[in-house]
């Protein structure tokens, strides 16, 4: 068979069309940032008999023309959520021209798909795609494929096998000028219970990890690729401490063994701070950037985020703890909770500052389909229904109602805000304070100087740039940030340049993100009345939440009679949970006889229509009770499939 896989970029994809707006990086051949790295993970999970080819829109462009050119069998979409306008064009061009490929969507963004816009997809993937695309492949070849697939259970991370860089092969160097930096993912997953993020529902609670040497093989590949800089693309690279330490203590030894140290950049929650060992070693392993969800520095705010690892430490000590490693804290900021009021924007600007953090960004907060915080604005509200146009801008607009502020007074506040703490002055204090904050020089061998030549061209344009071309304030903050680095540490040149470029980034999304929310900003006022609350009831109802494990144990206790394989049993009781809940849910006060029925009816209808394997003599599912955690994990596929089947109605 033949496969085109392809990524998709938004008309509004911001993040993604900023790059050639600054003067001295047109010279790149594409917008893009970071290569596909779920594309070319698919295309190894791909038997060899079929011929898969790789289309990122990123870095070429509308796939429109390859897709009239060429006859494909199946047409793979990978989409993120602010991804769904380009996807749904792309599978309406598909219908529409008639071609013979079998359109598939699968990527974290298929949660947010609304049912009624399926309809131009021939097959749609939920979760992760380890066990269901191989499985989909099959029964295609078979003519037996399905409308959807859904992971239930997570996929051992070692099964993961070193992606298909070679179909990318050209776009990888980066003197090709097509991609910013490398992605290597070690881990899957994230331990903690924030209320507004849906990484818990894709990827699990439990943090699961490839194989070191898998890694290190990895970054080994892309290096011999000509890669310089690799995003290590983790939900928190320190979910699981010691492992992150082994992991680190054989890439300090790797990237030492090149001639030129590669440069990483990830992301962790804040307690890194805590770890003197852990940050030696990310240190020196010349980990340069690092991706903090800090959210707030209002300590409320953190309580109503369920942010309680924040909560428990002085953020501006761990912010100054982390840099004085020569890590750069890239700090990711959410205003709008409860606790938010317009006193907000001024006290997080005067953080940034106090802290010395270099970039960061600053969004509004979003309640993302079946987390904690969409059931509890949902209840109250608080939810607004979000137009086609809007739902690819989240990282810019809201569909939530704030509570100490208006909608209106939210936004104005970051664009004001954005004004602030991009400007290049107010940079340039942040960056010398943070070169001067510095206590630790990491133990990384120092490129020779033929790496710097290899960048001649790129950082010619940038010193004529800032020379020549560059408004004064511009001007000056280039130059005098390049002169502290040079004067007090010259090591972090290459680091400073790095993010000097990414300040240059933000800056110019920070005036397009402007522009937009104001434009959003004139039509909600002329029109309040369009602007419609959604819906408070919610698909599970509180009072099954706060009885979740006595209800699961029952289902359990019921379906463990007859299934002993895990995948099957956990879909088993997925699937009759929905069906209980559908039909009894609302009437539901406690666990009683006439309740217990209900759940045994909807278990016994589930199992009569369900293909059960063959009873598995190493089953290790214990038979009177559920395993540990069993409660959590149910509870979350089920927030997950409710969300999918829900998609668009908020």
């Amino acid at each position: 068979m033949k496969i085109l896989l392809l990524s998709p970029q938004s008309g509004d994809d911001v993040a993604n069309s900023i790059i050639q707006q600054i003067p001295f990086m047109k010279w790149r051949k594409s917008a893009a940032l970071v290569p596909p790295l779920a594309l070319v993970t698919v295309a190894a999970l791909t038997p060899p008999e079929h011929e898969v080819y790789i289309h990122d829109e990123h870095a070429h462009g509308p796939v429109e023309p390859i897709l009239e050119e060429n006859n494909y069998d199946i047409i793979g979409i990978s989409m993120i959520a602010n991804e769904l306008n380009r996807t749904l064009s792309i599978a309406e061009f598909c219908k529409k021209k008639e071609l013979r490929g079998r359109v598939v969507v699968g990527g974290a963004g298929t949660a947010h798909l609304p049912r009624q816009l399926r309809q131009f997809m021939d097959t749609v993937f939920f979760g992760e795609a380890e066990d269901t695309w191989p499985q989909f492949l099959k029964d295609f070849k078979e003519g037996r494929q399905k409308s959807h697939y859904q992971q239930i259970s997570k996929p051992d991370m070692s099964t993961s096998p070193i992606p298909r860089w070679d179909l990318i092969r050209n776009d990888l160097p980066a003197s090709a000028g097509v991609y910013g930096a490398g992605a290597v993912q070690t881990t899957r997953g994230c331990p903690y219970d924030c209320a507004f993020c849906d990484v818990i529902y894709i990827y699990g609670r439990k943090p699961r990890t490839k194989p070191i040497e898998q890694v290190m093989e990895e970054i080994r590949i892309l290096e011999a690729m000509g890669m310089r800089d690799i995003f290590i693309a983790d939900d928190n690279f320190a979910g699981t401490r010691r492992r992150a330490k082994e992991l680190l203590r054989e890439l300090v030894k790797l990237n030492n063994s090149f001639k030129v140290p590669i440069r990483f950049m990830t992301q962790a929650d804040i307690s890194i701070s805590c770890d003197e060992e852990l940050l030696e070693l990310m240190a020196d392993s010349n980990l340069i950037d690092i991706l903090v969800g800090i959210e707030s520095i209002n300590k409320d705010s953190l309580k109503d985020l369920h942010k309680s690892q924040n909560v428990r430490l002085d953020v501006h000590e761990a912010v100054r703890k982390i840099q004085s490693y020569g890590i750069a804290v890239m700090a990711s900021m959410i205003i709008g909770a409860d606790s938010d009021d317009r006193s907000t924007f001024k006290r997080t600007a005067d953080f940034v500052k106090e802290v010395n953090i270099t970039d960061h960004s600053c969004h509004p907060l979003v309640a993302p389909s079946g987390t904690k915080i969409w059931y509890q604005f949902r209840r109250e509200g608080r939810l607004v229904v979000i137009d086609k146009e809007s739902r690819d801008k989240f990282d810019i607009l809201t569909n939530i109602i704030p509570k100490q502020m208006t909608r209106v007074e939210l936004i104005e506040g970051l664009i004001d805000y954005w004004e602030t703490v991009f400007d290049p002055l107010h940079y340039m204090e942040r960056a010398i304070g943070f070169i001067k904050g510095v206590k630790r020089k990491p133990r990384v061998k120092q490129a020779k100087l033929r790496s710097i030549w290899n960048h001649r061209k790129m950082l010619v344009r940038m010193f004529w740039y800032f020379l020549v071309q560059a408004t004064p304030d511009h001007r000056e903050a280039f130059f005098k940030t390049f002169g502290a680095a040079l004067r007090s540490a010259p090591y972090m040149l290459s680091q400073i340049i790095f993010l000097h470029i990414r300040f240059m980034i933000f800056h110019t999304r920070y005036k397009i993100s402007a522009k937009l929310a104001r434009e959003h900003l004139a039509w909600e006022r002329s029109h309040p009345d369009e602007v419609q609350v959604a819906d408070r009831s919610v698909p599970i109802p509180r009072e099954v939440k706060e009885s979740a494990r006595e209800i699961f144990a029952a289902a359990y206790g019921r379906v463990r009679k007859r299934v002993s394989d895990r995948e099957t049993l956990y879909k088993v009781v997925i699937e009759s949970m929905v069906d209980y809940i559908d039909r009894f849910g609302e009437s539901f006060q406690q666990l009683d006889e006439h309740h217990r029925g209900y759940i045994n009816e909807s278990c016994d209808r589930t199992i009569a229509h369900t293909s059960l394997p063959e009873a598995s003599a190493t089953c290790d599912l214990p038979v009177e009770s559920p395993p540990p955690g069993f409660e959590r994990e149910i509870l979350d596929r089920l927030d997950q499939t409710f969300r999918i089947r829900e998609a668009g109605t908020a």
